[in-house]
């Protein structure tokens, strides 16, 4: 019997995706969007989430303290990809923007069916060429574990 294992390479997959600037850009705007207009929709909905939403800027800081740390060429550097955008470059790991949305997905889906837009968020930031997969898969995962922290400490 023979076992095959997949063999997973992140350039392969930035490859097969379109390299227009002014598309990518567009993505990137929309990830943003969605973030700030579901937060306050669902916050208008639901006061009593506000210590959530504060609490939003950890996974978010957590992110950006690593970032510095770790100097990671985002996808849109690497393959010369003119986006027009003011983000750093070298600046790609983790992803904050899935950081932050995932925490908010974690803290709102039993309140809202908006949640969900959340999770649009980190493949939009794949789409965009800002982040590779596993930038993404690294933010969910501050998210998560901020996101856990955060609900035992909170009433």
């Amino acid at each position: 019997m023979t076992v095959r294992i997949l063999k997973f390479n992140e350039t392969e997959l930035y490859r097969l995706l379109p390299k227009n600037g002014s598309f990518l850009l567009a993505m990137n705007r929309i990830s943003n969007f969605v973030i700030y207009a579901v937060s306050a929709v669902i916050l208008i909905g639901d006061f009593t989430l506000l210590p959530y939403f504060v609490a939003s800027a950890v996974p978010w800081f957590a992110s950006e303290f690593l970032k510095k740390r770790f100097h990671r060429q985002r996808p849109y550097a690497r393959f010369g990809v003119n986006l027009r955008t003011s983000t750093k470059p070298n600046r790609a790991f983790p992803s904050s923007h899935s950081a932050t949305a995932l925490f908010l997905f974690l803290a709102t889906v039993g309140h809202s069916p908006l949640a969900w837009l959340f999770l649009t968020v980190p493949v939009l930031r794949i789409l965009s060429f800002q982040h590779w997969i596993t930038d993404v898969l690294a933010g969910m995962l501050i998210g998560a574990v901020t996101f856990w922290i955060t609900a035992t400490l909170l009433p």
